[in-house]
This record gives structure tokens, sequence and C-alpha cells, in this order.
């Protein structure tokens, strides 16, 4: 039976001593830890944020419908929106025409606007939702020239209603009339909505849609009808089933999402080495007073515990610290630069913020663990060293000399150089994050 009460006084004493005699030292150490955890926690809740508002928004875009036809954005013709009405599974058609609209060289700098061309009355039955938001009477939007703003395109372009907005088609300059906005919770992005024969007319796409949405009869099974009408479709043009349409927006920024989570990662690794150095130096430092507890009776195995409690108390504040400080970052990044850091492409205006507790638990227990991991070497040689060789001078300079780390470096930067080169996996660069976690510690180790 192992005897831990003589754990926490040891910890006490080595813990309290670095504190008086190297304060900057260990502030150092949580300090990186905590950066880590931030950005792996402000990652994380920026991702949570936007994928929640792409998935509403995707939502709202498809609404009912149980398959979606999409094509080029050059379109293809409009008389397969006939063939698919017509088809004896289909219980409701609604073409659409989708754009991204480039504005014209005064609002240049400004992202394309997303248009999008709909028949109403039939939109009313798939997109209700959307189609709910538009004012009660609904004719002025059949000019030729009207479109209706989301709240969120109107704050990005400074318009109000009956402004105009001027837009480049086919290389010549048109205006477009704001005849309303819609209410702010109708649609977080930036989206404009014409009737789909007025956006034909004027943005020069007569006869051509280039999206088609379908609600299909009660007990047809989307799937099936999918592998069906793909044998009458034109080249370029697929049909995706609802979830899968919903899923394109999440797949676009899943890249964007992996390569911040790689950095949190990297900053993590950090942190686990600063705490191996910081311990590695700091039992050094201490040999003579880790000999002589080992003197007075302490075992290995209690002063090993005593000194990972050491690395694991660093860790719990950083990791505390960090969840502060991530949500901080994530607070205000959504605040200014919206779910997307800026880039328009994946815009989710005015994401909300939600803290859950088990996966900040679950942050607090990585950074805890890196630091824990960092400090296990120095632990475990310290506790291997003969209490008699410890009180020894000159017993530091062999404790160096027997750790091996070039050859191992070398292994690690040979196996970086190969997994740099192995295909991604999933779509996503695996083999290359890998590659570059063994080169920067085969680096270090050399």
């Amino acid at each position: 039976m192992i005897d831990l009460r003589a754990v926490p006084v040891a910890w006490r004493v080595l813990t309290l001593a670095q504190l008086r005699e190297q304060p900057l030292r260990l502030l150092a150490t949580v300090m990186a830890v905590a950066l880590g955890v931030a950005l792996g926690a402000a990652v994380y809740l920026i991702n949570t944020a936007a994928l929640t508002e792409f998935d509403q928004s995707s939502r709202r875009l498809i609404g009912a419908a149980d398959l979606v036809i999409r094509g080029p954005p050059a379109g293809f013709d409009e008389s397969l929106f006939s063939t698919l009405a017509r088809d004896p599974s289909v219980s409701i058609a609604s073409p659409l025409l989708e754009l991204q609209l480039p504005l014209a060289p005064v609002a240049a700098q400004r992202a394309p606007l997303h248009v999008l061309g709909l028949d109403p009355f039939r939109a009313a039955a798939l997109q209700p939702q959307l189609i709910a938001a538009l004012s009660a009477d609904i004719t002025p939007l059949f000019a030729h020239d009207a479109i209706v703003l989301s709240r969120a395109a109107a704050e990005t372009f400074g318009l109000r209603r009956y402004d105009q907005l001027p837009v480049i088609v086919g290389g010549a300059i048109r205006s477009l009339r704001v005849i309303d906005i819609l209410p702010g919770d109708a649609y977080p992005e930036p989206l404009g909505i014409m009737d789909i024969a007025a956006a034909q007319w004027t943005l020069e796409r007569l006869g051509r849609i280039n999206r088609i949405d379908l609600r299909l009869r009660p007990g047809a099974d989307p799937n099936a009808v999918r592998t069906r009408i793909a044998t009458v479709l034109p080249a370029g043009v697929f049909a995706a089933t609802a979830p899968i349409e919903r899923g394109r927006t999440g797949n676009a920024a899943r890249a964007y999402r992996v390569n911040l989570d790689m950095l949190a990662l990297v900053a993590l690794l950090a942190g686990a080495f600063l705490v191996f150095s910081t311990q590695w130096l700091s039992v050094l430092r201490r040999r003579v007073a880790l000999g002589l507890l080992r003197s007075l009776g302490l075992t290995r195995l209690q002063l090993r515990l005593a000194l990972l409690a050491e690395s694991a108390a660093c860790g719990l504040l950083g990791s505390l610290l960090g969840v502060l400080l991530g949500a901080t970052i994530a607070a205000l990044v959504l605040h200014s630069l919206g779910a997307d850091l800026g880039n328009r492409q994946f815009s989710a205006l005015d994401a909300g913020l939600t803290l859950r507790f088990l996966p900040m638990m679950g942050f607090v227990l990585l950074g805890t663990g890196a630091a824990c991991a960092g400090g296990a070497l120095p632990a475990a040689q310290a506790a291997q060293r003969a209490p008699a060789m410890a009180l020894k001078a000159g017993d530091a300079e062999q404790d160096l000399i027997r750790l091996p780390t070039t050859t191992p470096g070398l292994v690690l930067v040979a196996a970086g150089a190969i997994l740099a080169w192995l295909p991604p996996i999933g779509g996503l660069p695996w083999p290359g994050y890998l590659a570059i976690a063994a080169l920067l510690i085969g680096a270090v180790l050399i």
C-alpha cells in the first residue's frame, strides 16, 4: 500500500519555493498553456456560432424541399423545370436563379451580392419563412428593376428603402430599386430577392435558371428519385438531397475551421514544450532539495507525483485562463468581424456566442494534459535519480548527457519529410499536419 500523504507536503514545499524564486518563469509557462487553450476555445466557439448560422440560413433558403437540382453559374435551359414538374413523384417544383451579382465601381470593394430570383407563389410552399418576411403586397416585386434586400445586405452596402443599387450586368451598369428591406431575423446574411422573370430580363438570363427545388409526394424515396431523374439532367447539372445541400456551406468552411484548429494545437504543443523546459530546468536547479527530500523518506513515486502535480497545477491554471480568454476573443471577433473572420464567403452576421460546459471542460482537460505531458519526463528523471547522486556536484551534467535526442530528432525529421508527400485523407491534408508536427518536434530535439 503506497502512502500518498507525503505528496501534498512535498508539492507545497517544491511549488512554493519555485514560486518565490522564479515567478516569471512559472507565469510564462501558465501563459503559454493559456494561449494554446484560448486559440482552441476561440476557434471552437466562433465556428460553432458560424455553423449554427449557416445551417439556419440554408434551411431558410432550401425550406421544405426534398431535392435540390443545381447547375453551373451560367445556368441551364428552363425547359428542364417543366420536365421535372410533370414527374409523377414531384408534388411541387420551384424554379430559381441564384447569382453572385458584382456591384458597380462605386462599391467595387464590396463582395458580390447574393441574389435569389424566385417565383413568389411557388416559393411560398417551399420557403415559407423567407416568403413570409416579404410585404403582404408582393406585386411591386414583379417590376423589372425591383429588389428586396435582407437587413444584413442593406447595412453592408449602406442602403435604405427606395435607394438605387447599381450593379454590373454584361459589362454595363444597371440600377436596381430597393423596394423593401427584410426584418433582421428573416435572413442573417447579405441577400437580394427578385422575381425570377424580372431577374431573367434585367440580368440578361432569359430562358436560363440554375436551381430547381422539388418537394416529393408522400412516400417517395428522395434517393431513389434522385437516381432516376439523374438520367434526364443535362451535363453539369446534379441533384442533391436536402441534408447534403444544407451541408454544402459547412463543407466549404471545413478547411478554414481545421486550419485554425491546427494552429491552436501548435500553440498547445509550444505550451507543452515550454512546460517541459521549465520543469526540466527547475528539476536540475532543485536537484539538491529533491535529493534531500528523498533522503528524508520520500519515495520515488511520491516525488514523481509531486512534480506532476506541479505541472498539472500550471496546466489547470493556464487552461482556465485560456478558456476565459478564448471566450473573450470569440465574443470580440463575432462582434467586430462576424463568424467568418472577415471572409464574406462564409458570412454569418450577428452569430450568437454559446458557452457549453462539456466542450469548455474538454479544453481545460486538453491544456492540463499537455502540461502534464510536458512535465512527465523531468518528473520521471528526478524520481529515478539516486538521493546520494543528487546531492553531489556535477550530477546535472551527467543527466543531460544521458538524454537521447539526436536519433529521435532525425527519425522525426525523416518521417516528416515522407509524410509531406502523402495525399490528403478525406479531402483534408492530415499527413501534412502530421509532417509539420514531426518536423517541429524533430528540429527541437536535434
